[in-house]
């Protein structure tokens, strides 16, 4: 049987392979959210089609403040795969094709 991040587009897997790195760096509980998720969990029924409507990934990350979230955001930039979003402050691009929201 297939694992879930197998059942991604290589890239998000890839992205999420290296974001899992910094979370657990930094000791940081982390939850795939939204479309890609419920995707991702109906992906087991037969007949099943990506019901995908955004071009963005969601990721719940469990902090205790500000500072923490700042500090990954930074951490993730410096892997040089991730850049900030100009109008977003919770956005990340990865390597110019993937959205990521942290949230």
């Amino acid at each position: 049987m297939k694992q879930p991040i197998d059942l991604l587009n290589p890239l998000v897997a890839e992205m999420l392979k290296i974001m899992e790195t910094v979370f657990s760096t930094y000791k940081v509980d982390y939850y795939l959210v939204g479309a890609i998720a419920r995707d991702i969990s109906l992906s087991t029924q037969e007949g099943f089609g990506s019901k995908r409507k955004t071009n963005d990934v969601d990721i719940a990350i469990l902090l205790n403040n500000e500072k923490e979230f700042y500090a990954i955001k930074e951490a993730l930039v410096a892997t040089n795969l991730f850049e900030e979003s100009s109008y977003k402050a919770i956005r990340l691009i990865y390597k110019d094709a993937i959205e990521v929201d942290l949230l």
